[in-house]
């Protein structure tokens, strides 16, 4: 169905997960920007974190989603990251 030289990609692909391809690394990226010194400090800096994700955002990452399955689709379901 792939081909030889087909990567097998796990049915849970990063390339279609949302919370890989944007919020773990939204959350990171601004979380230590006030370089938190303890855990409860890191957590309140997370927490503040994913209550300022904006509607806006989720439109722009369920976009990115769509253009994301339609790489899926023309690579018949293989490995695209690279791609995009």
């Amino acid at each position: 169905m792939f081909g030889e030289d087909a990567i097998e990609w796990p049915p849970r692909s990063p390339d279609l997960t949302t919370l890989d391809f944007f919020l773990w690394g939204y959350v990171k990226d601004n979380a230590y920007l006030t370089k938190p010194e303890t855990i409860q400090e890191l957590r309140n800096s997370i927490r503040n974190v994913i209550n300022n994700v904006t509607p806006k955002m989720l439109q722009r990452v369920l976009q990115a989603f769509y253009v994301r399955l339609g790489m899926c689709e023309i690579q018949d379901g293989r490995q695209f990251e690279h791609l995009l």
